[in-house]
């Protein structure tokens, strides 16, 4: 068996659950790579170890770092009207924020994550300089499901009344327009 440095017990644990996938001779790998010892293995392997279990954690890491939109209340659309304080324009997703009257004489700060900036670009015309610090817009957004301010961001108005389309908004169009096929029928 092998013998786990102390304080490596959470990774021998992870390493444990690795290796009810693979056979011995990963458990032993990652069990060194992640913080153990394992007596019966050369040093060499050590790297090899942290070659294996570096791409494997790598892997779990990629997939779980993208999340989805669940945390969105896609049934409900809200509307706030307020003033932008920047725009976000960053890889994965875009985040626009801005600055709305809290009825209170405050202000609250609200947060809109949208798609990628490539997203925005090729499919919708944004570019990073759409909106700029202290435009007026009005915001179509479905809420965050825990109540917090802010959202995904569904349409954006101008002041001058131009429209910021999202994914929403083509997607509704699409839904909303039945298509030539559908007209003749």
């Amino acid at each position: 068996m092998a013998d786990v440095a102390p304080g490596a017990y959470a990774s021998q644990l992870h390493a444990e659950s690795i290796a009810a996938i693979f056979d011995w001779q990963m458990y032993e790998l990652c069990i060194r790579a992640l913080g153990g010892r394992v007596a019966s293995r050369s040093e060499s392997n050590g790297m090899r170890g942290w070659l294996i279990c570096s791409l494997m954690l790598g892997v779990a890491t990629s997939a779980q770092a993208h999340h989805s939109f669940a945390m969105f209340d896609v049934t409900r659309v809200e509307t706030v009207q307020g003033t932008v304080k920047t725009l976000e324009w960053a890889s994965p997703h875009v985040w626009l924020w801005v600055l709305v009257a809290d009825g209170k004489g405050g202000v609250q700060t609200f947060g809109f994550e949208t798609v990628s900036p490539g997203q925005l670009e090729r499919d919708y015309g944004w570019n990073r300089r759409i909106v700029n610090p202290g435009d007026k817009v009005v915001i179509e957004y479905a809420p965050l499901k825990s109540g917090n301010t802010g959202g995904e961001l569904e349409k954006v108005t101008l002041a001058d009344g131009r429209i910021l389309a999202t994914r929403f908004t083509k997607a509704k169009e699409s839904a909303a327009d039945p298509g030539p096929d559908e007209h003749k029928k």
